[in-house]
């Protein structure tokens, strides 16, 4: 399509070129145009689909603005009136995100129908921008505030600052409903955590009372009765606790204070909490606990029956969902700013390798490229990061023997681990293979080490690594309903250093979370610790106390299979002569992969808008050997684009590349008839592989 420019001025509308369409001259027949594209005659009507469009009301009395605001947003479901009161109208019977307000009409001026508005209830809230093309005073702009209007936009305007003003309110409305749909998902698995709980107190009660702890005692506490159930739980014998003070014995800690519980025992007669024990053996044992008062009757000394269930496991478990809950809306979000962060890093490392081709060796200028080179990768790295902790991407990954990555990261570690620290390496496992990559499993293991050093830094200490067999029933494996049966294997890092309180230990696994002093870290680490594990179908866990260390430990599935296979020859960087149309709609990226592409060889026709790449291959579908596209693109993503052009070629490989998309994946991507599936930001010999391998050459 044709470039245009159009400004609105006033209530006149200056053009270089407009689509030709009818004006109508009254209000109630200006259309709607709904986000697909298609007129709807009439008034707007609302979609019955999972996903609202985003409607705009724009009101003028102009019919050539309403017109023309109209053609400047084809992506939004636009509704117009010519007045007031055809407004109000309107908005009894739509459903409007936005209301674009001219301030001078005949009639009803702008303010007046913006105070209107904001008096209905089904409308007080709807974002308001006036438009003003006369009186700019601030009187005028504090009067419009005063409206109930939240922004202004003051004629002339160029499409471009319209559509931007529009975006910005149609992201904030999105995510609105995200976190509407997010609070509403939480509410429901919440409600439905509550109901388990509740049917577990349910079938408590229906248990044999014997299995519970059962102990009588006087208001001082002093036991007089310990049933088996006592016994088992606390590890006490009834014959060494009678005439003992409860409280002393178990070392009980309250959620409340004892006071408080018994002046309630005494006015009501019964009292209900959670309170934690100490067991003989030093377990700590968290019951859910009902006490009834008995009132002695003549000289009798009054009586309290304490009947304890153990839910220590139930409130593991709680925690566990809890955690696992927060930990997938934290990777979903993380997950979501890899895609932008990707197409930066893309055009810094692509322009910098290409420059440094140009540099003169040894030169201050390629000191400075090597050292934004180096910069950018390590970018590159952290989005991988955050890709991994969110575990929207999948590394090639196969049978993998632990043992040796152990060691071999190990001897990499040695060097920068301070001499004030002595490494152990125990290997206590049978057979020692999971279905991992060795670039996830060196992750894990360097992450944890380097977490552990860092709790030693200000002592001397021991850092001890060991792999051990992990059988069902291991006292050591967490409840995880998501683990898979079988046998395991633990991998553990142990260091001697400072450990943490509950509090650092319930967010250490959390993005971004750190106790490290500034600019010492990102955070990052045990975050991507976690999301690997996570992605291997494993789980993770941790202890540890104030000044006793801390141990994390890493639990995988075990497979039965041979060795991995070993290096990989890496040979020179491929080039060639092929035909290759290049699609991105970031102009950066698209100048980059051009020139990268011809510096190997390749005749590039490089295009920004993928409805002119569209175009320009049907006009000669022959014309081109590879399509080269990115995803997410304004009008026509590339997997939408792959369609067209396969229906017209259908042995055309096409490479997808992506900074970051839920909708595509190199798993998903073949189905879609892509040859080629890649994730920004791309080095030139990543691009030059993928591009020769498509093209049939090794």
């Amino acid at each position: 399509m044709a470039s245009r420019q159009v400004t609105v001025a006033g209530n006149k509308m200056s053009k270089t070129e407009l689509p030709s369409a009818s004006l109508p001259g009254r209000e109630d027949n200006l259309s709607a145009r709904p986000g697909n594209g298609t007129h709807v005659n009439g008034e707007a009507q609302i979609q019955n689909t999972a996903e609202k469009p985003f409607t705009i009301l724009v009101v003028d009395d102009s019919p050539h603005i309403l017109q023309a605001i109209q053609d400047f947003l084809p992506d939004y479901n636009v509704i117009t009136a010519g007045s007031g009161e055809a407004a109000l109208r309107r908005l009894l019977r739509n459903h409007v995100n936005l209301v674009l307000l001219d301030v001078r009409m005949d009639g009803m001026d702008g303010i007046e129908t913006a105070t209107r508005i904001r008096e209905r209830k089904q409308s007080e809230n709807i974002p308001i921008i006036f438009m003003s093309g006369i009186d700019k005073s601030d009187y005028q702009v504090f009067e419009g505030y005063q409206a109930g209007g939240i922004d202004y936009i003051f004629k002339p305007f160029t499409p471009e600052i319209l559509r931007a003003k529009i975006f910005v309110f149609s992201q904030l409305f999105r995510t609105t409903e995200e976190l509407k749909a997010s609070e509403a998902q939480l509410v429901r698995k919440n409600r439905e955590l509550r109901k388990r709980s509740a049917d577990l107190e349910r079938q408590a009660e229906l248990l044999d009372l014997a299995r519970n702890a059962i102990i009588v005692m006087d208001l001082e506490g002093r036991i007089s009765f310990w049933n088996a159930g006592a016994e088992t739980m606390y590890s006490w014998a009834k014959e060494s606790v009678k005439g003992k003070g409860v409280h002393d014995l178990l070392h009980t800690s309250f959620s409340e204070p004892l006071e408080g519980i018994m002046a309630r025992l005494m006015a009501e007669g019964a009292w209900t909490g959670e309170l934690v024990h100490t067991a003989k053996d030093g377990r700590q044992v968290t019951v859910e606990s009902q006490w009834t008062l008995r009132r002695g009757e003549n000289e009798e000394r009054p009586e309290i029956m304490e009947i304890s269930m153990d839910i220590t496991e139930r409130k593991r478990l709680e925690e566990h969902i809890r955690q696992a809950q927060k930990m997938e809306a934290i990777g979903t979000m993380a997950g979501g700013i890899a895609h932008d962060f990707n197409n930066i890093l893309a055009a810094v490392i692509g322009f910098t390798e290409m420059s440094l081709d140009d540099a003169p060796k040894g030169s201050p200028l390629e000191k400075n490229l090597r050292w934004i080179l180096q910069s950018g990768m390590r970018g590159k790295d952290l989005v991988k990061q955050i890709v991994a902790f969110s575990r929207k991407n999948e590394p090639h990954r196969g049978p993998l023997r632990l043992s040796p990555v152990i060691d071999e990261t190990v001897n990499l570690l040695r060097a920068a681990i301070p001499s004030s620290i002595r490494v152990e390496v125990h290997n206590r496992a049978g057979t020692d293979t999971v279905f991992a990559s060795s670039g996830e499993i060196q992750q894990v293991i360097l992450n944890l080490c380097t977490n552990a050093v860092h709790a030693m830094r200000e002592d001397v200490g021991i850092l001890t690594i060991e792999l051990s067999d992990a059988e069902p029933g291991c006292a050591e494996l967490p409840i995880n309903p998501g683990l898979p049966p079988g046998s395991c294997l633990q991998l553990s890092v142990t260091d001697t250093g400072t450990g943490m309180d509950a509090a650092v230990k319930g967010r250490i696994f959390e993005p971004f979370f750190t106790t490290k002093e500034k600019g010492k870290g990102t955070g990052m680490g045990l975050a991507v610790v976690y999301g690997i594990v996570k992605g291997l179908n494993g789980e993770v866990t941790v202890e540890s106390a104030p000044g006793r260390g801390a141990t994390f430990r890493v639990f995988l599935p075990r497979i039965d299979v041979g060795e991995a296979s070993g290096e990989t020859y890496i040979e020179p960087i491929p080039g060639g002569t092929e035909r290759i149309l290049l699609i991105d709609d970031e102009e950066a990226l698209v100048e980059m992969g051009r020139r990268m592409l011809e510096s190997l060889g390749y005749k590039v026709t490089a295009i920004t808008d993928s409805r002119e790449a569209l175009r320009v291959f049907s006009e000669d579908p022959e014309r081109f050997d590879l399509v080269f596209t990115d995803q997410t693109m304004p009008g026509m993503t590339g997997v939408q684009l792959a369609g067209h052009f396969q229906k017209m070629r259908e042995d055309l490989p096409i490479i997808l590349c992506t900074g970051h998309s839920d909708n595509v994946s190199a798993k998903s991507a073949p189905a879609k008839g892509i040859s080629a599936f890649l994730m920004k930001p791309l080095v030139k010999r990543e691009m030059a592989e993928t591009v020769r391998k498509v093209l049939g050459h090794t």
